[in-house]
């Protein structure tokens, strides 16, 4: 159990290095938990990103929707459902409008991800 949940502390210290923007979101989620739970964590990506396209940050998004298509076929299983189960589901279904429009800046993988969970919903 832990090699799994350290594969996801690490996904979680990668998304970070890659976007700065998100160091304080994780600094307090360290400093409320005391350490980096993945996929609370992803939930908070999930609305700091719904926050981010309202704002018209749709550049962030796009990079980040980017990045996670990337690490998809390489992550690990945890990985995998931690992108899924704390990342897209946390998406505020539609009618929301940001997230009908930050599912369309998904790729391929990640849209058909949600989609198939879109149809058990």
């Amino acid at each position: 159990m832990a090699e799994t949940r350290d594969s996801g502390v690490a996904f979680c210290d990668r998304l970070v290095e890659r976007f700065p923007e998100l160091r304080g979101l994780l600094a307090d989620h360290r400093q409320y938990h005391g350490e980096t739970l993945p996929h609370v964590l992803m939930g908070n990506v999930t609305r700091w990103a719904v926050g981010e396209y309202h704002d018209g940050r749709r550049e962030a998004i796009a990079g980040l929707a980017d990045w996670l298509e990337a690490e998809y076929p390489s992550a690990s299983s945890y990985v995998e459902d931690l992108i899924d189960d704390s990342f897209l589901e946390n998406l505020p279904w539609p009618p929301h409008p940001e997230a009908a429009a930050i599912a369309q800046l998904l790729g391929p993988r990640l849209k058909q991800s949600l989609q198939d969970m879109q149809k058990w919903r």
